[in-house]
């Protein structure tokens, strides 16, 4: 069902927004933008492996907002 996608994409962007610039920012650079992690390297002047690293620190709080968000969703 599209609406559904709909939903839960919106609710993972919303989720992205909240965190802070310096994991949004790849996280946008690499899955919206589609740009490869040398390229990620090179615009934010920073090593290949700490853009690896803040993408999958941004990973993995996503996954942790989105967790609380099922519980606060689930006392509704």
């Amino acid at each position: 069902d599209y609406g559904i996608e709909f939903e839960e994409e919106n609710r993972l962007v919303e989720y992205i927004e909240k965190l802070d610039e310096i994991y949004r920012i790849v996280l946008e650079l690499h899955y919206i933008q589609d740009l490869k992690i040398n390229d990620i390297s090179k615009i934010l002047d920073i090593s290949e492996a700490n853009v690896k690293t803040r993408i999958k620190r941004a990973k993995r709080k996503v996954k942790e907002l989105i967790k609380k968000g099922e519980k606060s969703y689930a006392k509704i």
